[in-house]
């Protein structure tokens, strides 16, 4: 008889899936939007001094921003998105085909799961890193213009000159308030894979017990029949 239940906690990582891609997004888009404002300059683990015209900014390595930006789209966005898809599939099934959540590759998953977890952990921390080291900067250089300005409150805009390229671009508290979505929605993901890990870890030792109870009748009856 068919079982017309569906698999509980599949659906709800089905779900935590599509989550991951939303805040995955948020975290692309908002980097990248930042970025865009600075003409593709990062300013992540940037550094500044004081001039008459300005402050001169020493940004940090573009490929830091483009891995932050990537590792998003390409894990929390297109990978999460597959897992998603894949999952509801298996929700469908579970209507059908009882316990079917064990016939999903657990260990592949798994494996995959914990590098998709240390991989989005890095682009948080480095975020966060770099993101923390520019407010402080800002703050410490913005004095030389009697500024006290920090990343999410400054008063008016504070003229940057870029020294790699010679160009001024103005910051604002709108910048910080974009890297700011794009750090939460980045520790938002990380807490989510971490939940994907423990579910995963509890579906395989689930599998493992059940395996255990199968072979046991089978291996008493064979034993039985020796005696």
């Amino acid at each position: 008889m068919a079982c017309l239940q569906v698999d509980r906690i599949l659906f709800v990582q089905t779900l935590l899936y599509f989550v991951i891609v939303i805040t995955g997004l948020a975290t692309s888009i908002s980097s990248g939007l930042t970025r865009n404002e600075y003409g593709g300059l990062c300013i992540l683990y940037g550094n500044a001094s004081c001039s008459d015209s300005g402050l001169v900014v020493m940004g940090g390595r573009a490929s830091i921003c483009t891995f932050i930006t990537a590792i998003n789209l390409l894990v929390c966005v297109f990978y999460a998105f597959i897992c998603g898809c894949y999952h509801a599939y298996y929700v469908h099934r579970s209507k059908i085909i009882v316990r079917s959540i064990y016939k999903l590759w657990l260990k592949t998953l798994l494996l995959s799961t914990t590098l998709v977890t240390l991989l989005v952990l890095v682009s948080a921390g480095t975020l966060t890193v770099g993101l923390s080291m520019w407010c402080s900067m800002l703050q410490e250089v913005s004095q030389c213009q009697s500024l006290n300005a920090t990343c999410g409150s400054v008063g008016g805009s504070i003229s940057l000159i870029w020294k790699e390229r010679g160009h001024s671009y103005h910051y604002s508290s709108t910048y910080y308030d974009q890297y700011y979505v794009a750090l939460t929605s980045c520790w938002v993901s990380v807490a989510v894979w971490f939940v994907h890990l423990a579910l995963y870890i509890r579906h395989l030792v689930h599998q493992c017990q059940m395996d255990r109870s199968y072979q046991e009748p089978f291996t008493n009856d064979l034993f039985d029949s020796f005696t």
